[in-house]
């Protein structure tokens, strides 16, 4: 119970260490619970004999004991996917962006898929691919603006990947994040072992107009221009809001934000960056996120469904 960070270290009968695994300093508060929970050592003892398996517990927060089991025996890959929110604010004609933790069991390292599972008419999820070996990625959830219901309800995410050649799938499990409001610093982590995320409705929201079924075309050399549909905001949405890529995390720019005939709605130009880590026919995610402009930091208030891009 409580915060706790474990660390492991194996010796052999002459006090030697084997091996030992300790969460680096480095990590999240999102991060630092998925890898204290089922965590994992990989071993390879060379040699017979008897070894020595030391726990140790470095107790933030511990106001009960805990309980713990140890399982010894054959490496078995595996995966386990959470995410962040809980409850997801979703609009009529936008989305909520969702982020993806990933725990890879003894070097699992194959792509992973996250989707909805059998959500209501008119809410799709989009992106939710994670490539191979990496521990993080975005998922949108977003409605069509027409058939989206208008009451909360709740949403499981699936993870769905091949072990051993057959196909598996893990619900995700949500985490509250929260800021820590006792002196210590940096946010907290609460998890939530078995309820799906709460989808709550909103009226304003933000989408990319992109009825196509072709991906959208990125190129270094030329900009492209978008239409974002922009739905019951305030304000003027060139002079009032500022709007950011949200994914990739690089090599995409927006050159020029302009007006269009529709007041509810505007034109973005962008472009491939010259560091942009793609190549010719490489595919990936866009999301556009849309900011208020206040006096101090500007605010994210909305963010667009994962539209799929190509690189020329």
């Amino acid at each position: 119970s409580g915060s706790c960070e474990p660390s492991v270290t194996v010796r052999d009968e002459a006090g030697k260490v084997i091996t030992a695994w300790a969460p680096p300093p480095t990590l999240t508060a999102a991060e630092r619970l998925i890898q204290g929970r089922g965590l994992s050592v990989p071993l390879l003892c060379s040699a017979a004999g008897q070894h020595t398996i030391e726990l140790c517990f470095e107790a933030k927060e511990l106001s009960e004991p805990g309980v713990y089991t140890m399982r010894v025996g054959a490496a078995v890959p595996d995966f386990e996917v959470w995410m962040s929110p809980v409850a997801i604010n979703i609009s009529r004609y936008g989305s909520q962006l969702v982020q993806l933790y990933v725990r890879r069991v003894h070097g699992y390292a194959e792509p992973i898929s996250v989707t909805a599972a059998f959500p209501p008419l008119g809410v799709i999820s989009a992106g939710g691919a994670v490539a191979a070996g990496a521990d993080r990625c975005w998922v949108t959830l977003w409605s069509d603006g027409h058939r989206f219901p208008r009451t909360a309800f709740y949403q499981e995410l699936v993870a769905e990947a091949k072990i051993n050649g057959m196909m598996q799938k893990r619900v995700v499990q949500p985490i509250m994040l929260m800021d820590d409001h006792a002196g210590r610093g940096g946010r907290q982590a609460v998890a939530f072992e078995r309820s799906p995320a709460r989808v709550n409705y909103y009226n304003s929201g933000v989408l990319i107009d992109w009825e196509t079924k072709a991906p959208l075309v990125l190129s270094a050399g030329k900009a492209r221009e978008i239409l974002l549909a922009a739905k019951l905001f305030t304000g003027d949405l060139v002079d009032d809001y500022d709007y950011i890529v949200i994914a990739p995390d690089k090599g995409v720019s927006i050159k020029n934000k302009l007006a269009s005939k529709a007041a509810d709605s505007l034109r973005l130009e962008l472009v491939l960056t010259a560091d942009a880590p793609f190549k010719a026919g490489d595919e990936a995610d866009l999301i556009i996120g849309i900011m208020k402009k206040t006096k101090g930091a500007s605010s994210l208030v909305a963010a667009t469904q994962a539209l799929r891009f190509v690189c020329q």
